[in-house]
């Protein structure tokens, strides 16, 4: 383990001693293997269960949150800010709130030991994501920074890409999840929140602490990569992103939040 990365976990570990914004978690008692265990059921039910599942889900919200708001409105969301900085993904989509004027800036993604600038690309602020389009994904198991670079640049931001043997048993489990729903009739909406629930429910460990995390990062992802949305859909995920920078009560900012002002 690199000097870097033995800083970055010692980080982690002193973050996590601090207190941690709780919000109310509702459960839909699915977790990430019986969500592939969906029995067959007739169109009728199968709409009625969907209808359920969908109310219910825009309302998860993340356990804790790295992250906090700017006087400027802005507030970065993922990867790595919301419950733990593990992705799945090894083409990540870069996610944020912002409210302010529009801004043309540049997003800038190095690796975390060699500080490497691997990939840059200019945004307008405004456009609050962008995906991760160098022609190579990124490595399992390595340790990244993302940045939004303006007139005030943005904290360097990190996160790691999970291992690969892990990375394989989730690409199984989804592939099996997509074609159930498929076969189901469901549409490329509700599979994308299914696929999104599933990593709402997925466990992961870190090194430095005790418990496990949800890979929200990800499932944040998910549901941004839907073709050709209905505009519902379009309001609730613009409402459900926006929802991980609103705190569930005012609280003081605490030493693990930092402010990013552009």
């Amino acid at each position: 383990m690199s000097s870097n990365q033995r800083r970055f976990y010692k980080t982690l570990l002193s973050l996590s001693l601090l207190p941690l914004m709780t919000v109310t978690i509702i459960s839909l008692g699915i977790n990430h293997t019986s969500a592939l265990n969906i029995s067959a059921k007739t169109p009728q039910l199968i709409s009625q269960n969907f209808t359920g599942f969908i109310a219910s889900f825009w309302e998860r919200r993340p356990r804790r949150r790295n992250i906090s708001r700017s006087g400027a409105g802005f507030c970065a969301i993922a990867p790595g800010l919301v419950d733990t900085y593990k992705i799945w993904h090894n083409k990540p989509v870069f996610l944020w709130n912002y409210s302010g004027k529009p801004e043309q800036v540049q997003l800038v993604v190095r690796d975390y030991d060699t500080q490497t600038i691997l990939w840059k690309q200019d945004v307008n602020i405004s456009a609050q994501k962008l995906a991760y389009t160098a022609p190579q994904p990124l490595e399992a198991g390595k340790l990244y920074q993302w940045q939004l670079v303006g007139k005030t640049s943005s904290n360097w931001f990190t996160f790691q890409v999970l291992p690969s043997q892990e990375r394989q048993k989730i690409a199984t489990e989804l592939q099996a999840l997509e074609q159930k729903l498929k076969g189901d009739r469901a549409s490329a909406e509700v599979i994308a929140q299914k696929k999104a629930e599933y990593f709402l429910n997925y466990q992961i460990q870190h090194q430095t602490e005790t418990g496990t995390f949800n890979a929200w990062s990800d499932a944040l992802q998910v549901i941004s990569e839907v073709e050709n949305p209905s505009p519902a859909f379009v309001q609730k995920r613009e409402e459900f992103v926006a929802s991980v920078c609103t705190p569930s009560q005012p609280t003081a900012r605490k030493g693990n939040q930092r402010d990013f002002r552009f």
